[in-house]
């Protein structure tokens, strides 16, 4: 009787919505976290610290085609979404290569549709923690600011490779354990993608 019900409710567009975020979990959000920081100049609406950043479709080279955004990045360390704005390997801090992982999204007609679409302005960066949610987001990168967050927020050490880069991960982001994050190699360089 219970499934009857339940597979008459799912024809309820509102009832089928409600059912996707929570079993998807897209509603969950950390904004009071110690690992949550938003710098002051986002708009109102823009995604924030401690939200789960939203599902895009990007292209990450000037006339490739759009790819699915968490395909694209590596849920075993930090990564650093830039968007209008040059970053190179210069702005990220030194000793952090096994836990970041640059991303820069080229200008494009198509990625600024998707990212208004989303409320993403331009330019922003943001720092998405290994289980896709926001750590640290702004308006301008800032190689100093961005280190304060990842030592004094995240509690990493610049300078952990391997198995030490992998427990500081799974200390900073308890949800990421999984099983090849302990192992002894990340796999996570800082590359630009």
């Amino acid at each position: 009787m219970i499934a009857k019900v339940a597979a008459a409710a799912m024809h309820v567009a509102r009832v089928r919505t409600l059912a996707f975020r929570t079993i998807s979990q897209i509603g969950i959000s950390y904004p009071q976290s110690d690992l949550s920081r938003t710098l002051p100049g986002l708009p109102k609406g823009a995604p924030v610290a401690g939200d789960r950043f939203p599902w895009l479709h990007l292209k990450w080279q000037a006339g490739g085609v759009a790819e699915d955004l968490f395909r694209r990045l590596d849920d075993t360390c930090f990564n650093l979404l830039v968007f209008a704005q040059t970053a190179s390997r210069e702005a990220i801090p030194d000793g952090f290569g096994d836990l970041l992982r640059l991303h820069v999204v080229p200008a494009d007609a198509g990625n600024d549709a998707e990212l208004g679409n989303a409320k993403v302005p331009q330019p922003s960066f943001y720092l998405l923690r290994p289980d896709g949610h926001v750590g640290l987001c702004g308006v301008r990168l800032e190689a100093v600011v961005l280190a304060r967050y990842l030592v004094e927020q995240a509690r990493l050490r610049a300078g952990a490779r391997g198995a030490s880069a992998a427990a500081q991960l799974a200390r900073s982001c308890p949800a990421t354990a999984v099983a090849g994050l302990a192992s002894a190699s990340l796999g996570c360089a800082l590359q630009p993608s």
